[in-house]
Parts: structure tokens; C-alpha cells; sequence
């Protein structure tokens, strides 16, 4: 069975996370658990960060309080490891269907099991 990416929408609330950390990003966007690990992507297609599971200690923050690790610290960790990767160069913002388009040629499901 073949699935294909979903695409929520949020706002970028504040560019650092619980606490004032300042390798995350908050993000007003109801998410779910099986959302961790999928980009937060700007209104160009750039991604600003990866999302983060929330911890026990943020319990109680609201549903749609989450956070991302930043993009800069994704590139640091994909450099340390020899990874290759690309860089956007878009100024324009694209139409939310051709954004969830796109998302869908560099997102990839992972489930696991115990």
C-alpha cells in the first residue's frame, strides 16, 4: 500500500524552542506523534526544521504547541556524517497544493514496529 505525504499548516511562532533553547523552533500546528521526523517547511518549500516529539516535560502545553529542530543544526549533523544535500534558492511562496506536491518528492513514510 502506497501512501502519500500530508501537509499540515501552522505558524512559525517563535525561532526558539521551550526554555529559550535555541537549536529549536516553536510551531502553532495541530500535529500528531507520527508527525516527529517530517519537515517544517516555509511558504517557499524551504525547510526551516524537523519535528521534534514532544517531551513529558511539555505535558502540559497545549495540543497545538510543538516544536522543530532548526535547519542549521539538520545541515551541521548531515556535514558531520558526509550526507549530501541541497539548498533552496526560492524567493516566491508556492500555492499550498504545489507545496504538498513537493513535500511528496522528499518526504518518505517510516513505520516501525517492536
Amino acid at each position: 500500500v502506497m501512501e502519500i505525504a500530508t501537509l499540515n499548516y501552522g505558524t512559525l511562532t517563535s525561532t526558539s524552542g521551550m526554555l529559550g533553547n535555541e537549536d529549536e523552533l516553536r510551531v502553532s500546528a495541530f500535529l500528531e506523534a507520527g508527525d516527529a521526523g517530517g519537515p517544517v517547511l516555509d511558504d517557499r518549500g524551504a525547510v526551516l526544521g524537523m519535528q521534534l516529539i514532544k517531551g513529558a516535560d511539555s505535558s502540559k502545553l497545549p495540543e497545538y504547541v510543538n516544536f522543530a529542530i532548526k535547519s542549521d543544526r539538520i545541515m551541521q549533523f548531515l556535514e558531520r556524517h558526509q550526507l549530501v544535500y541541497g539548498r533552496s534558492d526560492a524567493f516566491d511562496s508556492v500555492d499550498p497544493e504545489d507545496l504538498a506536491f513537493m513535500a511528496g518528492d522528499f518526504t518518505v513514510k517510516v513505520s516501525c514496529w517492536k
